[in-house]
């Protein structure tokens, strides 16, 4: 299996002048908030693929071609994309009900957004340069993903009934037009991450109307994970990623059997990488997955 040394961004301590727990997703202080820079090597799944799935390790690589190439009109996507999306997940996951709740579109390099920030004159003001998440992270905690569950599914009694069944939150994410030509997304496999490595992080949602990024929730915020490094840590890519190809991630599942419950995840850098080389490009299709023949744990 061939690997990649590089670094991924971790959660930063108190002792080290990190520690916070609450920030503002799309800022300046997003961009610019201080990291632990851990050398980790990643390894390629190309030629095993399939021994990687969303139960076991928490993502899985599946051959999908869209209906959609360039991802630009939100009427198709919040409709012919999200349909599409949904039936995916129910034919591989073995889901009764899937609601694509979110989405999220990169197309600027991480530079791009640096530069950006660097320029700006509060930490409060919005980056509008929509890059790569470059760091550890997964995307709802335990209790974010039932504030997603309430934000996003009306009435309240229909959320309270499917919060009493085996839930989970799942990333579809895939390439547009070309493959992956850098800063490709790493995934970590569950199994090596433990609860105590994930830090609980509330993610302050700008007021409406001023962000350019998608909001995951309705509401005021949302809870997320946040990694602290370990060494035991396992991650993995998929090499040249095509826009035929999408990584699921599992963010949240309910089920307390064993099956990997959340995958970590970043963006990293490939070794040697070309600053030239054109932005990735990627969208990322946020989706409720329902198992109403189960229960919840």
């Amino acid at each position: 299996m061939a690997t990649i040394n590089t670094t991924i961004n971790y959660y930063l301590d108190a002792a080290r002048g990190g520690g916070d727990t609450v920030f503002r997703p799309g800022t300046v202080y997003d961009k610019l908030r201080k990291h632990d820079i851990q050398a980790v090597e990643v390894r390629d799944i190309r030629g095993q693929e399939s021994q990687y799935d969303l139960d076991t390790c928490g993502f899985q690589l599946v051959q999908h071609r869209s209906i959609e190439n360039d991802f630009v009109e939100e009427e198709t996507i919040k409709g012919d994309v999200y349909a599409e999306t949904a039936e995916l997940l129910k034919t591989v996951t073995g889901a009764t009900k899937v609601l694509p709740f979110s989405h999220i579109i990169r197309r600027q390099a991480y530079s791009e957004a640096l530069k950006e920030a660097k320029s700006k004159q509060s930490l409060d003001d919005i980056v509008r340069s929509i890059s790569v998440a470059m760091f550890a992270h997964v995307d709802q905690s335990y209790d974010g993903a039932y504030q997603v569950l309430r934000d996003n599914v009306s009435p309240a009694s229909d959320a309270d009934r499917l919060s009493k069944c085996r839930f989970g939150i799942i990333n579809v994410w895939r390439p547009i037009r070309i493959p992956v030509p850098r800063e490709p997304l790493g995934v970590c496999d569950a199994r090596s991450v433990p609860d105590e490595d994930l830090v609980e992080v509330f993610a302050k949602l700008p007021e409406k109307g001023t962000g350019t990024f998608e909001n995951v929730s309705k509401g005021n915020g949302f809870g997320l994970w946040n990694v602290k490094y370990n060494p035991s840590h396992k991650w993995y890519y998929a090499s040249g990623m095509r826009p035929e190809e999408v990584l699921m991630i599992k963010c949240f599942d309910s089920k307390k059997d064993g099956r990997a419950r959340r995958s970590p995840h970043g963006a990293f850098r490939l070794d040697g990488q070309d600053e030239r080389a054109p932005a990735r490009e990627s969208i990322e299709v946020r989706c409720l997955v329902f198992w109403e023949d189960q229960g919840s744990e």
